[in-house]
């Protein structure tokens, strides 16, 4: 290979190189994004769809043509930052998320379940006590009369 076509290779690599964002940025860009539109108020939709639209074309990717419910869903399951950069495995990581949402509701729920039945038999306990305790008062007052009367 002659030096200048080398030269030449090696600057025009360089130049493509330094053309592009770095991820860093990307990531830095989705993230803000994410951010933004996290702070949002429920009914914000029109500024969540503005900002990711916005993002998408500071990232050169294409604009989202999805609707805010998704949109709404990503930042819930924290998959934003891979909507925004119109990540491939997008997909894969929302259903991955959903799982593990899913999972650990599952488990909460499962908890909550028995923090219900521990509260229920302590409830119970607690009659139970009362119970002999209004027994052995009125037992004493019963004896306290019998012996009075006599």
């Amino acid at each position: 290979m002659k030096p200048d076509r080398f030269l030449t290779l090696l600057l025009s690599s360089f130049v493509l190189v330094g053309c592009g964002q770095r991820f860093e940025e990307k990531q830095n860009i989705a993230t803000s994004t994410c951010n933004i539109m996290k702070a949002t108020r429920a009914s914000d939709s029109v500024t969540r769809l503005r900002e990711i639209n916005l993002a998408r074309a500071d990232l050169g990717e294409p604009r989202y043509i999805g609707n805010d419910a998704e949109l709404r869903y990503a930042l819930k399951l924290d998959v934003c930052e891979a909507l925004v950069l119109n990540s491939p495995t997008y997909e894969r990581d929302l259903l991955d998320a959903k799982r593990v949402f899913d999972a650990r509701t599952a488990l909460l729920e499962a908890e909550f379940a028995v923090m219900r039945e521990e509260r229920r038999i302590a409830e119970e306990k607690a009659k139970e006590e009362d119970i002999k305790k209004r027994v052995a008062e009125t037992t004493a007052k019963y004896e306290e009369l019998q012996s009075n009367n006599q």
